[in-house]
């Protein structure tokens, strides 16, 4: 026995003099450690573990890890400097910032382009160089797993001059009920991110989820889940911003799934275009939900807004969601505003699905058209009462799908607001219902220079007290088929008409009888139109033979085009400001409004300082809602969600 043992240890030993046997990571603390200075690209294509606390400095030259290769960062800061990521492996983790029992890494990626004039000049953006930033350098592509999930999660952060393409996943969640979410910041300075991976920074049960950031100088396209998703103390961040346009084909998840948490916040912001759409025969479900708690504690709806200086698309297989859980959860918030077009075909949610659940406020604007199709829905109902739905756009109103505010149990009804700049088309149906409270109820309100209310459009409001009104400066019809419907014994039916224009045309059903009343103060759309312009201690009145929707506030807050009007073209400069793709020097403001396009008194331009703006500009908001004192006064009626009783 004795002589077999020591037979067995002389062949094991044999075996690991030969190189047989079990693999060891190398530790690495350089660039030089994995290659020499005159390989490019660098190719790692075995394991390495890299010793926490130091940079990896390649210069311009390109990162490759193959198949096989491997960077482990255990729970240690490491930044790697070069002129490119290339991960080609097929299968595997090639980047592990797991870590030790308790805590993940922290990963710091920079891939540098050269300058256009100057091919030894490392940049990540224009503004570096004389010329431009890029070359053939600059770009990630991620073909592998990066993982990064513990107690504390990692935090990725991936920068780079051009193109960024994510194709595999990348998982930073909590793995304990306690544990946050990780994070992840994406950004491509000149060129476009692409994510073909699911992204995962969610949380523990008793946590909150963590954050994903995106942003690009040109596109960004996800076509993979990204999930946030928190426990107890609510949903994570999802901030997408794009210099040109952003298309989403998958789910976007910042909603609780355990205890009383509240959904997070989804937050998509475009130069150009969102275009939202299933690339199958499945839908998309962007949701911010809250959840209900063992003890049946509720949580309340998020936050998801949608902002692009362009168009907005979301297709019949989008589903976008802000419930709150039951009982008491309130619905949150959905707001979609376009500076071009906004095509709604999807599914739009605030509900309070609780017995004592609050509907959330769901809001559209559009700097051009607005089209809702028949297969679209916005839904802001709730049994404690109801929210409010509103669809303002400069020009026309196109809407054959459903709009409920109603209190589906002893609640108070909502609101439905619909207003255009030039002609709504009314073939769908707008609903309000709800209990009373003293003689007030939900409200149903068209305004535009044409209303057209087609066969197939119905105006529903039954609840006792509800009122439902009709403005229309040139004409008002309510055909054939159509029907204007109110309580009848203590509801309201209002149509008021211009001077100018022509009295109603009622052929439909308008029950009970429709006050009629005529406007002296509405002018006609194909009339001149008078406008009153205010700047400083002077006011001058001009008439114009081109009408507008434009409303002048006083002084110079919201106008940043120094036109002393503020328009829907004001709105979309600041929008652009928000994006980075105009600065201050592209705007005109007076001297004392020193934050130009800040209106919301925080000292930041955001893409929410456009929405308000476009609301000053078609009459939604008053100059006395805005704030343009830069974070130093006081007057300013706004909250987090906008102006009270707005």
């Amino acid at each position: 026995m004795k002589a077999l043992t020591t037979l067995l240890l002389m062949l094991v030993a044999a075996c690991l003099a030969c190189g047989v046997g079990p693999a060891f990571a190398a530790e690495i603390d350089e660039a030089s450690d994995l290659c020499s200075s005159t390989e490019d690209p660098c190719i790692v294509n075995d394991t390495h573990t890299v010793v926490a606390g130091i940079t990896l400095d390649f210069g311009t030259r390109v990162l490759q890890i193959s198949d096989g290769g491997q960077l482990d960062i255990g729970s240690g800061t490491v930044s790697i400097l070069c002129g490119g990521l290339t991960v080609d492996s097929a299968s595997g983790t090639a980047i592990k910032a797991t870590g030790d029992d308790f805590s993940g890494g922290d990963l710091t990626v920079t891939a540098y382009g050269t300058c256009s004039d100057d091919a030894l000049q490392a940049c990540l953006e224009d503004g570096e160089c004389s010329g431009t930033c890029g070359g053939d350098g600059g770009t990630i592509f991620l073909g592998s797993k990066i993982v990064g999930s513990n107690e504390w999660p990692a935090t990725v952060t991936l920068y780079a001059a051009g193109d960024i393409t994510i194709d595999k996943n990348i998982t930073l969640a909590g793995t304990t009920s306690d544990s946050d979410g990780g994070e992840l910041d994406v950004q491509s300075y000149e060129g476009s991110v692409t994510i073909n991976g699911n992204v995962d920074v969610t949380a523990g049960g008793d946590s909150t989820g963590g954050d994903i950031t995106v942003a690009a100088g040109d596109d960004v396209t996800v076509a993979s889940k990204l999930d946030a998703s928190g426990g107890d103390f609510d949903g994570g961040n999802i901030d997408i911003t794009a210099t040109d346009d952003v298309d989403i084909s998958a789910d976007l998840t910042v909603s609780s799934s355990n205890g009383e948490g509240g959904g997070g916040s989804i937050g998509v912001t475009a130069g150009g275009d969102i275009t939202m759409a299933s690339s199958g025969s499945g839908n998309i479900v962007l949701q911010a939900d809250g959840n209900k708690s063992s003890d049946n504690y509720a949580g309340d709806g998020g936050y998801v807004q949608f902002i692009a200086s362009g168009d907005i698309t979301v297709s019949s297989t989008v589903r976008m969601r802000a419930n709150g859980a039951k009982p008491d959860g309130a619905g949150g918030m959905v707001e979609l505003t376009a500076g071009g077009d906004l095509s709604l075909a999807g599914q739009l949610n605030a509900l309070g699905k609780g017995s004592d659940g609050m509907g959330g406020d769901i809001d559209l604007a559009a700097g051009g058209d607005i089209v809702v199709s028949g297969s679209a829905g916005i839904d802001a109902t709730g049994k404690g009462g109801a929210g409010t739905i509103g669809l303002l756009a400069t020009d026309a109103i196109a809407f054959s799908g459903e709009a409920d505010a109603s209190a589906e149990g002893s609640g108070l009804g909502g609101a439905v607001s619909v207003r255009a700049g030039t002609t709504l088309d009314l073939s769908g149906d707008l609903i309000v219902d709800g209990s009373p409270l003293s003689d007030s109820n939900g409200t149903i309100d068209l305004t535009a220079c044409d209303v057209n209310v087609s066969s197939g459009g119905s105006i529903n409001n039954e609840g006792s007290y509800g009122a439902n009104t009709i403005t229309g400066a040139d004409s008002i019809v309510i055909a054939s088929g159509a029907e204007m419907l109110a309580d009848t014994s203590s509801g309201s039916n209002t149509l008021t008409y211009g001077a100018a224009g022509t009295p109603p045309s009622v052929l439909g059903t308008v029950s009970p009888a429709a006050s009629l009343a005529l406007s002296g103060t509405l002018t006609s759309c194909g009339a001149s139109a008078t406008t009153t312009t205010t700047t400083g201690a002077s006011t001058t009145t001009t008439t114009t033979g081109t009408p507008t929707t434009t409303v002048v506030s006083g002084g110079a807050c919201g106008d940043v085009t120094g036109d002393s009007q503020v328009k829907a073209t004001d709105a979309l400069y600041v929008l652009k400001k928000a994006v980075s793709i105009y600065t201050a020097e592209d705007l005109t403001c007076e001297s004392s409004w020193t934050c130009c396009g800040d209106v919301t008194g925080d000292s930041q331009v955001k893409a929410t300082d456009a929405l308000y703006v476009l609301k000053l500009a078609v009459s939604i908001y008053t100059a006395a809602d805005l704030d343009c004192s830069c974070g130093s006064g006081t007057t300013s009626a706004l909250s987090v969600l906008g102006p009270s009783g707005a």
